[in-house]
């Protein structure tokens, strides 16, 4: 007879929570993987899992475990322009808490070249540099 931690739905594939293991290393394994990043990336994570958690009653602290787990392996580049672009849409003052903001990070990390792509094409470029012979 299987128990119940033989299970293999005992762990989630997308974001690696572990039904049968909980709150036992949950805080020291997020402050591990938040002392991985740079300086300007943690405190980023830092202000929004604060604004996150002072504005939606629902977010707690297992789904900023399962965010930090999801976010791990992209660079700290595409998640600082998935917290600004999670922040500037304003989707924390309609509800949206770190779910959302994972699909939108783990989004840009799966379609970066695409995204700056088009992103170049809307905004423009910068113009050539021409240069000005000068005539005597």
């Amino acid at each position: 007879m299987a128990t119940y931690k033989t299970n293999k739905f005992s762990k989630c594939p997308s974001c690696g929570f572990n039904l049968y293991s909980r709150g036992n290393n949950m805080g020291r394994e997020m402050s591990e993987m938040l002392r991985a990043r740079n300086q300007s990336t943690r405190k980023k994570i830092n202000k929004i899992a604060t604004i996150i958690n002072d504005l939606i009653p629902s977010q707690n602290r297992t789904e900023y475990w399962k965010f930090l787990i999801a976010i791990k392996s992209i660079s700290d580049g595409i998640v600082e322009y998935g917290i600004e672009s999670y922040y500037q849409g304003g989707h924390v003052n309609k509800g949206k808490g770190f779910p959302y903001l994972r699909t939108i990070i783990q989004t840009i990390g799966k379609d970066n070249e695409a995204i700056k792509e088009l992103e170049r094409r809307r905004i423009g470029g910068v113009p050539p540099i021409i240069k000005i012979e000068e005539r005597q």
